[in-house]
């Protein structure tokens, strides 16, 4: 499938809101004409630290920050009404949507971020039947993920998960019960759940947050984590389980970009 850009470029499809916008843009819809801040990797802060106050360091700390998105694109209408009721589908866009990069056409992937509109789209009219419009967007994480969930269930003898992005991935563990000190280990390291889990009841670990709670009842226990929390580094890692019982050890994880 080509039908992209002017210097025939792979068809990219971006969709916000009730809004999806095609890189051929030639038809009655939402063309995009640019898609800038989405690639090049996320901005960061910080970085070499003097080395008088560094302590002997002289990296210091980088954080990555939000990244800023400008998507600027037409719109092509049948009539005046048509081209009305398009810009409005500019204009209702939501305090917070989900922003998807379909490139499925020329990298094979799908990819999506959370993003807030930082101001109002810009919209200019040409005519009764075509407009182009600006729209500003900025990131509420740094990371980009693939839109399809991954989850396995990981035995004793172990499973491999891959992430296909290029950033560590945030995973989320499930642990049903019955089970005893249940746990996962990778990579020389295991993150352990310490005590029993009942038949019958879910744990649900955000690894990344370090938050651990029953899904039923929202009760913490993040006292009973022990060691170290799993971040899926690009590639495939090798993950197998700890402790015992007859329950179910389940990780979930979406690949990431940044």
């Amino acid at each position: 499938m080509w039908c992209g850009w002017s210097h025939k470029e792979p068809c990219i499809i971006v969709s916000i809101g009730e809004v999806e916008a095609v890189s051929s843009g030639s038809g009655p819809g939402y063309g995009l004409v640019s898609l800038d801040g989405w690639e090049g990797g996320a901005p960061a802060d910080g970085g070499p630290v003097p080395f008088e106050s560094a302590d002997g360091g002289v990296r210091g700390e980088v954080l990555y920050r939000p990244r800023s998105l400008i998507i600027e694109g037409s719109v092509v209408a049948r009539d005046h009404l048509e081209l009305s009721e398009l810009t409005a589908g500019l204009s209702s866009l939501g305090r917070y949507e989900m922003l998807t990069v379909d490139e499925t056409a020329h990298a094979g992937l799908v990819r999506e971020v959370e993003v807030s509109r930082l101001r109002p789209v810009q919209i200019t009219t040409h005519g009764p039947t075509y407009a182009t419009w600006t729209m500003h967007v900025v990131s509420v994480g740094w990371r980009r993920f693939g839109v399809d969930l991954q989850s396995r269930s990981v035995s004793a003898a172990g499973v491999g998960l891959e992430n296909i992005g290029s950033v560590p991935a945030p995973t989320v563990l499930r642990l049903v019960g019955p089970l005893t000190d249940p746990g996962i280990q990778w990579s020389g390291r295991t993150w352990r759940y310490s005590g029993s889990i009942p038949a019958g009841t879910t744990i649900v670990v955000d690894m990344e947050a370090r938050n651990v709670k029953n899904a039923a009842t929202g009760v913490q226990s993040r006292r009973r984590a022990q060691g170290d929390w799993l971040a899926l580094p690009p590639g495939t890692t090798h993950v197998s389980r700890v402790g015992s019982g007859a329950g179910s050890v389940t990780v979930e994880w979406r690949s990431a970009w940044a």
